[in-house]
Parts: C-alpha cells; sequence; structure tokens
C-alpha cells in the first residue's frame, strides 16, 4: 500500500518514517477477514472490522499489513513502499 506525501501523507517513503496503517485522514482502509460463508466453510474478504461473521481480522489493521517494508527496486532506488505482515495461518478449514 503506497502513502506518498503528494497524497498528504506523514510517511517518509525512504526512511519509513511515520507511515501508519491506516494512514492519518483516511475514512476507510480496509485489510484481510475470514468470514463464516452461508451453508459452512469460510472465505476471505478485503473489509473493514463491523462484518457479520467475521471469524478473524489477523490482529487488526496494523497487525494485518505488517510494518512498513523496505524494498530495492534497483538502480540506487530503495524506499518504503509496501507493508508486509508475513505469513499468517489459514483459519479456515
Amino acid at each position: 500500500m503506497i502513502q506518498s506525501e503528494a497524497s498528504g501523507s506523514t510517511c517518509n517513503i525512504f526512511t519509513g518514517g511515520g507511515c501508519t496503517i491506516p494512514p492519518a485522514g483516511s475514512a476507510f482502509y480496509p485489510w484481510m477477514h475470514t468470514l463464516k460463508r452461508p451453508g459452512g466453510g469460510c472465505a476471505f474478504a478485503l473489509v473493514n472490522d463491523g462484518v457479520p461473521g467475521a471469524i478473524s481480522n489477523f490482529g487488526g489493521a496494523a497487525a494485518g499489513w505488517g510494518p512498513p517494508e523496505q524494498t530495492d527496486f534497483g538502480a540506487g532506488f530503495v524506499a518504503f513502499l509496501n507493508f508486509a505482515s508475513g505469513a499468517t495461518a489459514n483459519p479456515c478449514p
């Protein structure tokens, strides 16, 4: 999820400083949840909290997205343009 100073974010993409989830001022910032499916089983959905049938929100927005991740794009361009939570257990049977 890219945050840039041009969009009003306080995120410094070169240091990772000020990069937060959700970004300051955001009204809707979904992250992965698992939801109960009608008839059984479950499914993954990219939503906010408060959706009926939620099984797991993977620890909330900040935990679900993870910390800022530094990426080396080559040619000397190194920046914090993504967040990475790492692998999580699949709660769906």
